[in-house]
């Protein structure tokens, strides 16, 4: 009879429960040793998976399920935490004060730093203003904490980071909670400034807003640019021109590349089929999902699973 270690014991007891609660984000690292903790590990990891998969269906029939934590952390201009959720110091066994100041890197698996590395250098040297991927915080050096994370840059040039996947979620909430003075409706209908924003930060922030819009419609096709404009409170003409200048790319396209890059990293990171994965970005076709991958990335989704 195999006969596990106290640590191996205590997390499988953890990750058990914290299944049991509902919070599905919870997975094991292997060891490598091929034995029954392996197997044991593997079972435990694979009931998280499916049954996020399961969750994210019920999700996008029904927008009032809630995840179970949502996580939300602020770091400041040199990527060390400036403030964080109390869900994640849960998450992470760590007061807000012992996060406080450490490099974000310090707080994901090495699996995570070269996805991190990548969005660093998105938001830092090619200017986009927000961008997302899959995130494995370390609990501890035997279990991590598996979840999608939205990464926005902010006027001030601080990262804003969460994982909450509502559609009411727009940079008005963002910057509600840091305090920062949030666009709204009240001030695009009757054409009064920002308060602290000049107007060029001031359209800075509704392209952020409109970003982050289309990020959370990924699983759809793009609203006509006249709702689009009507919504956001902003001239049609002015928005092409602004989302031009800023984005060098037609909204569509950008919308069109979003979904291409979820679709990539979905198929670099998750167990889904490229049936499900085209799905998930809003294609209803296979043969439609491969043509648009294969013109983005001079591939086909099959090679790219087939790497992984």
């Amino acid at each position: 009879m195999h006969c596990f270690t106290d640590e191996q014991f205590t997390n499988i007891c953890r990750v058990l429960n914290e299944l049991s609660l509902g919070n599905l984000n919870y997975r094991l690292e292997y060891t490598d040793e091929g034995d029954d903790y392996e197997m044991l590990v593997t079972y435990l990891n694979l009931i998280g998976e499916m049954g996020m998969l399961y969750l994210s269906e019920l999700l996008s029939h029904n927008e009032e399920i809630e995840v179970f934590a949502e996580i939300n952390l602020h770091l400041d201009q040199n990527f060390t935490v400036k403030s964080n959720s109390e869900s994640l110091s849960t998450i992470l066994n760590k007061t807000p004060e012992e996060l406080k100041g450490k490099p974000f890197e310090k707080l994901i698996t090495l699996e995570s730093l070269k996805a991190w590395s990548n969005i660093k250098r998105n938001l830092t040297y090619y200017n986009m203003p927000s961008s997302g991927c899959r995130i494995f915080f370390k609990v501890n050096s035997s279990i991590h904490y598996d979840c999608f994370c939205y990464f926005s840059r902010l006027p001030d040039n601080s990262i804003y980071i969460s994982t909450h996947k509502a559609k009411t979620h727009t940079l008005k909430a963002v910057m509600g909670r840091l305090g920062i003075a949030p666009p709204n409706q009240e001030h695009r209908e009757k054409g009064k400034p920002i308060p602290h924003l000049s107007e060029e930060d001031r359209i800075k922030v509704l392209m952020l807003e409109i970003i982050l819009y289309f990020e959370q419609h990924l699983d759809g096709s793009l609203p006509d640019m006249k709702t689009i404009t009507r919504y956001f409170g902003i001239n049609e003409k002015k928005f092409k021109q602004s989302f031009k200048k800023y984005f060098n790319q037609t909204p569509y396209a950008f919308y069109i590349d979003k979904k291409l890059d979820r679709a990539m990293e979905l198929l670099k990171t998750s167990h889904m089929s490229i049936e499900e994965v085209a799905y998930s970005i809003g294609y209803n076709t296979k043969s439609g999902f491969n043509e648009a991958f294969k013109k983005k990335f001079g591939m086909t989704p099959g090679k790219v699973k087939k790497k992984e």
